[in-house]
């Protein structure tokens, strides 16, 4: 019996991305391009003649419609300057996303990224650090929403965060964005974006499962109430709950002196 099986569906796409990173020429730093230009160049143009970086001559030397020639390095355009109709369109569309994501669980950074992309003319380094800004406001509010609550379960009194698994998910988080940003400086934007749909696809997928699955536990949980209500009338007394804890377990709503020792 294989007991890592998904270790080893893992194997291939991370050796394609080894692949990727040993033939690219972000790592060997060979010529620049126009795709490249923010990552290899930093605030400075890329001749693609020649292939290196040097200062911009005019705005259409840096990256299009986001950023402008000043002093002869490229800078992000201010926000009035640039402002236009899709900005109003990309601030409406954040406001409907972190209020789904709110609702979903999820911070909303996969789709905030592209759209920042598409709809504000943004580098892919600008709209990531955009999007952490938005995602970082709207965490604060719901941790301090989530923190006052406590589980939905008759049996067990503890609070809905587990403060147990956070502690060994934050230093994980940490050692991810660790890598992220190493990889984010020898990506490309497109690679990245392409990273970022698979990414998306395969949990759009595993969304809609989930949602089905819940669906129908959801459909036979009410056909099970219908019928023990149906046999309590019958009867006259009450039926107990197969789903009732004997045990009850009881943790404080702020463990954070017993976790911390």
């Amino acid at each position: 019996m294989d007991v890592y099986p998904h270790m080893k569906m893992m194997k291939r796409p991370f050796c394609i991305l080894v692949l990727f990173l040993l033939t690219s020429n972000v790592v060997f730093c060979e010529r620049c391009s126009r795709v490249t230009q923010t990552l290899q160049c930093g605030d400075l143009a890329c001749d693609t003649d020649r292939g290196v970086c040097v200062p911009c001559n005019t705005s259409a030397d840096c990256y299009p419609n986001a950023m402008e020639c000043k002093e002869g390095k490229c800078v992000v355009k201010s926000f009035v300057s640039n402002f236009s109709a899709l900005y109003v369109v990309a601030l409406l569309c954040s406001v409907a996303v972190c209020s789904i994501a709110v609702l979903a669980g999820v911070g909303g950074g996969g789709i905030l990224v592209p759209m920042f992309c598409l709809l504000m003319g943004l580098p892919m380094d600008f709209a990531v650090g955009l999007s952490q800004s938005t995602i970082c406001g709207q965490s604060i509010l719901n941790v301090l929403i989530a923190i006052r609550k406590r589980f939905p379960c008759a049996g067990c009194s503890r609070p809905l965060i587990n403060y147990q698994y956070l502690t060994l998910l934050v230093p994980l988080g940490v050692i991810g964005t660790l890598i992220g940003g190493v990889l984010n400086r020898l990506c490309p934007d497109l690679f990245r974006l392409v990273l970022l749909f698979l990414l998306l696809t395969a949990v759009l997928y595993r969304s809609v499962r989930k949602m089905i699955a819940q669906y129908r536990e959801d459909q036979s949980e009410r056909r099970g109430t219908n019928t023990v209500s149906y046999a309590e009338e019958v009867s006259g007394t009450p039926t107990l709950n197969s789903h009732e804890e004997i045990f009850h377990v009881t943790q404080p709503q702020y463990p954070w002196i017993e976790i911390s020792c």
